[in-house]
């Protein structure tokens, strides 16, 4: 899918499933009133740290009460177990999105994974598939990898039509089981992988901003986008039990060539 295609088919989507409007509001009351002024089609609505230290978690019920999908975006920094029970708990007050401090750790993220594949704040059954981007900040001269197309026949076929946006890409059909996908994958449900490799900053104070490859992360957006769009569209990605060139693997994407379903050069 090319850049323009997939821009112009994220501003045809309704504003309700593209808008998250900030509460940056000092109460509760400003907060509900800010809300119902936004009407039906105001789209998600954002509790921060300001709004849900004024108003507390009933904010967040009353905002539910209005019919508003709430994105809570208190940036969990903690040890694992406490993020995992803090987003359990956000799961369990009706928030639909919420964030957690990417410096927190990769044990953080995993917890916080599994609690709520665990304990979802709806039934399995409206849990499409999960999407993770892991270290996809930093493309360098390996390029992409993307694993996880054995969890579901669909995938394949999905990345071909959305296509490489020029990158070099390795599709890979195992399920590494060293990030956040993992849990869900136990769950039967489908997941894709978005990886880009280690690298020596990893979870280092010199994992700088400064350090991003902001053109090879504008080229993966694109093909999650697509994917997303794809997915949001009602694409069917049904579960599909392991075999040969799928299940869990305890090596990131291209380390058994027996679960590399195929590579893709980058465009010259």
């Amino acid at each position: 899918m090319l850049r323009n295609e997939l821009i112009g088919r994220l501003r045809a989507l309704p504003p309700g499933r593209r808008l998250i409007t900030a509460l940056d509001v000092p109460d509760t009351a400003a907060a509900l009133a800010l809300a119902g002024r936004l009407g039906p089609r105001g789209g998600f609505v954002k509790v921060g740290l300001e709004l849900f230290s004024a108003g507390g978690p009933e904010v967040v019920t009353a905002l539910r009460g209005l019919g508003r999908d709430v994105f809570l975006d208190l940036k969990y920094h903690d040890i694992p177990n406490t993020v995992a029970s803090a987003a359990r708990q956000a799961a369990r007050l009706g928030a639909s999105l919420c964030t957690i401090h990417a410096a927190n750790g990769r044990a953080a993220m995993e917890a916080a994974a599994k609690a709520l594949a665990e304990a979802p704040p709806f039934g399995d059954a409206r849990v499409v598939a999960m999407i993770n981007l892991d270290m996809v900040g930093r493309l360098g001269p390996k390029g992409l990898a993307i694993g996880g197309l054995g969890s579901s026949d669909a995938w394949m076929p999905l990345l071909d039509k959305v296509g490489s946006a020029g990158l070099e890409i390795l599709y890979e059909g195992s399920v590494a089981t060293r990030s956040d996908h993992a849990s869900f994958y136990r769950k039967d449900i489908p997941v894709l992988f978005f990886f880009t490799g280690v690298h020596s900053d990893y979870h280092r104070p010199g994992d700088h901003a400064d350090k991003i490859n902001l053109v090879g992360m504008t080229a993966i957006g694109e093909i999650v986008g697509g994917v997303m769009l794809a997915l949001g569209d009602g694409l069917a990605v049904p579960w599909k039990p392991a075999g040969p060139q799928g299940g869990l693997s305890q090596g990131l994407p291209g380390s058994d060539p027996k679960t590399v379903i195929k590579r893709v050069e980058a465009a010259s």
